[in-house]
């Protein structure tokens, strides 16, 4: 069976160009694709198969549109996630490898692989591209993520000071605090976790965040 389409692929395709990520956008309804499909139609049919788990069956219809419209960034991205998703990963990180290269490894595409790459289940590839968007200084949040990655692989050392970087740029949301936490909690600090955890829950409790501190704070008391 293909691989379940666990991210989102958006039939709006919000996109931005090879050489100009970020920049114009382009009518997919006035552009035919063969004898009865606009792109527009085309890129929906793409997208529901995509979502519904029939990544294989989403490929041609990405190829066609990759094909008819080279220069969007956002098709290829979604081409190489499908490729991901039926387990061709060879051809999916050549894919990307070409698009950051097209790109001047833009950090907005950096951003998009690292997030494709965490969606396939190779967190492993991803960590490498959100440290190399961290260091282009472009990308609001990339220490954090880093960190995120860091802690997840064991890597302490790595997160704590990923930690740092990220405070030094003004990072403080969510995943910075949740990550601080988790390394205060593994390093046996209980009350600087329970700290951090608590910051998140008491902001927005209802989030995936506020949920996942929940967790955390449920994991620290034990320990107290």
């Amino acid at each position: 069976m293909a691989g379940t389409a666990k991210f989102g692929f958006d039939s709006r395709c919000p996109e931005f160009l090879v050489g100009d990520p970020g920049g114009q956008t382009y009518d997919l309804r006035q552009t035919q694709v063969g004898p009865f499909m606009t792109l527009e139609q085309k890129l929906k049919k793409a997208t529901e198969l995509a979502r519904s788990g029939e990544a294989d069956r989403a490929i041609s219809f990405f190829v066609e549109l990759v094909e008819a419209r080279p220069e969007n960034v956002q098709l290829r991205i979604y081409l190489a996630k499908c490729l991901g998703l039926v387990f061709q990963f060879e051809e999916c990180e050549l894919l990307l490898e070409n698009l950051l290269k097209a790109t001047g490894r833009a950090p907005e595409v950096l951003v998009e692989t690292a997030k494709t790459w965490e969606e396939l289940d190779r967190a492993d590839l991803s960590l490498g591209f959100w440290e190399e968007a961290a260091r282009s200084e472009k990308v609001p949040g990339a220490w954090s993520q880093v960190a995120r990655l860091s802690e997840r692989f064991n890597r302490l050392p790595e997160a704590k000071e990923a930690l740092e970087q990220g405070s030094k740029k003004g990072e403080a949301g969510p995943c910075w605090h949740w990550v601080k936490g988790r390394v205060a909690q593994r390093e046996g600090c209980f009350e600087d976790a329970l700290r951090e955890f608590s910051l998140i829950f008491e902001r927005s409790p209802e989030s995936d965040w506020g949920q996942q501190a929940g967790h955390g704070m449920a994991a620290v008391f034990e320990k107290l």
